[in-house]
């Protein structure tokens, strides 16, 4: 039956009500679909920044691992190479070539010093790097290192000396090869930085707060350090920065020290004034020796 006016009116009104839901619908089932899409970017976007913090929090590790397989592929031939150079010298060559051989010892000690704080910094940077404590005697290690560095001092006409305070023990518990590595770095920097004078080294028992410590100290008669200078030469190295070769390996070395010692539990600090000289010091807690 057809309707009529009234009835008509009222069923165009719910006609239109009709449609205009559906099209509320539409544009909310599509309004849905893009978030839904949104969701699912969003989603994707969030896997790969996790994946890619993983991988930067794994890059360290890796980069470590693989120069420490490097080291172990670079260390074995120079173990080799330092074999051969003391049988050479302990040969009796003819002045001439003992002399070669000789400057060949120096560089080659002082580029595997270098190696040893490349290695070191990156396994620092990973905390990958782990001690080894033993019981050791702190002279022996100072007559060691003196005579490992003397050759270097020589080569430059300056003279090292050293001594051991009454105090201290005679044998301590720590990680020796670290305690050499340090010292060995900075007075290899003060060997560098000096053209005339005294290197020195001295080790000292000192009490804080009820605590004993060891303190190394290593002197020179050198440049000397501007004062603005001195609170960066342990802070991080810029790639970029305008450094020297000299002057990059000689931060290296200190960087590296000062980490060794923290990781240590010790402290490591400086007092220099230009064209005078420096002096550059660390703590290590002093722990009795075990059974030495």
């Amino acid at each position: 039956l057809p309707l009529k006016g009234a009835e008509k009116t009222v069923a165009n009104s719910i006609a239109s009500e009709v449609e205009k839901l559906r099209f509320k619908n539409e544009t909310l089932q599509n309004q849905l679909s893009k978030i839904e899409h949104s969701n699912q970017s969003f989603r994707r976007n969030i896997k790969q920044i996790r994946g890619e913090k993983n991988r930067l929090q794994h890059a360290p590790k890796v980069k470590s691992g693989f120069l420490s397989r490097m080291g172990d592929e670079i260390t074995s031939p120079m173990k080799s190479v330092s074999s051969m150079l003391k049988l050479l010298v302990e040969s009796k060559l003819p002045d001439e070539p003992a002399e070669v051989v000789e400057i060949a010892t120096r560089s080659h000690q002082m580029m595997s010093s270098n190696i040893e704080n490349v290695l070191d910094f990156s396994k620092l940077d990973a905390g990958l790097l782990k001690l080894f404590m033993a019981d050791f005697d702190i002279e022996v290690l100072i007559r060691e290192l003196v005579k490992e560095l003397e050759p270097h001092a020589d080569s430059k006409e300056l003279s090292m000396e050293w001594h051991i305070h009454d105090r201290v023990p005679e044998s301590c518990y720590g990680d020796r090869q670290r305690i050499h590595q340090i010292l060995y770095n900075l007075a290899g920097n003060a060997i560098r930085f000096t053209k005339e004078g005294t290197i020195g080294v001295y080790v000292d028992m000192i009490y804080e707060k009820g605590r004993q410590f060891i303190r190394y100290t290593v002197t020179d008669t050198g440049i000397g350090i501007p004062k603005p200078a001195q609170e960066a030469v342990f802070e991080s190295l810029d790639p970029h920065s305008k450094l020297t070769t000299s002057s990059f390996a000689g931060r290296l070395r200190l960087i590296v020290s000062k980490q060794l010692t923290e990781l240590m539990g010790g402290e490591m600090g400086l007092s220099s004034e230009v064209g005078k000289g420096s002096r550059f010091w660390f703590t290590i807690r002093y722990q009795n020796p075990r059974g030495l």
